[in-house]
């Protein structure tokens, strides 16, 4: 298996909500890579965009079936998406899709705050 760390400078010091990415590169792994006997990657990147933290997982995976929908997401999916639910409307973004290239891709992108910032800690 790759793995392909690719966090920009800026992003090191960002409040992420913890255990944030931990179901999303499980799941890369567990349905992305671990099926194919041949083995595969996963990538993972962070950037700082304009106040916002861009955090990204892709795996080189079959990606998703063409009857896929968000309701039947899974455990991982639906954990993450709740997980920024924020009581005061705060804005996010998350998207799972089909990579441009092969594989699984998940993107999400939440408000940049330093971890020093509200005692929080990067994860």
């Amino acid at each position: 298996m790759k793995v392909d760390l690719s966090i920009d400078n800026d992003t090191l010091d960002a409040q992420v909500p913890n255990l944030l990415l931990q179901p999303l590169v499980e799941n890369a792994i567990r349905h992305g890579i671990a099926p194919r006997t041949s083995g595969g990657g996963v990538w993972v990147t962070a950037k700082r965009d304009q106040g916002e933290l861009c955090l990204t997982v892709r795996d080189d995976g079959g990606g998703l079936p063409s009857d896929w929908n968000e309701d039947n997401g899974g455990v991982g999916l639906g954990n993450t998406r709740r997980r920024l639910e924020h009581p005061d409307g705060e804005k996010h973004r998350f998207e799972v899709g089909n990579s441009n290239s092969v594989g699984l891709e998940v993107s999400l992108t939440i408000p940049f705050r330093l971890a020093n910032e509200a005692g929080g800690s990067p994860e």
